[in-house]
């Protein structure tokens, strides 16, 4: 196995165990899955606020995330979807973007 798929697999099981599923925090922003989509917040929001960017569309490969996980150190957010399957993207993606 390679090294990037058991950092992944580490950062998911961490955040299953210590956060739950659908929320993570990092970076001052929260990250939080909503049907086919992650959307990211400030960590100070408070309210109807919109999220500071949404990863979403055909592209994405999003299958209903249920588990995430922020890896500061590569500056990745590594999803786990419904299916059994991970996707990784850039810490900061936003919009149809590919893992």
């Amino acid at each position: 196995m390679s090294g990037r798929f058991l950092r992944a697999a580490s950062s998911i099981a961490a955040l299953l165990l210590g956060v739950g599923s659908g929320t993570a925090w990092a970076q001052d922003e929260l990250f939080v899955t909503s049907g086919n989509s992650i959307m990211v917040y400030a960590r100070t929001a408070n309210g109807n606020v919109a999220p500071l960017r949404t990863i979403a569309g055909a592209a994405t490969g999003l299958n209903a995330p249920d588990g995430l996980a922020v890896d500061t150190v590569n500056n990745e957010l590594v999803v786990a979807n419904q299916g059994n399957s991970v996707t990784v993207y850039a810490r900061t993606a936003n919009g149809n973007v590919a893992p």
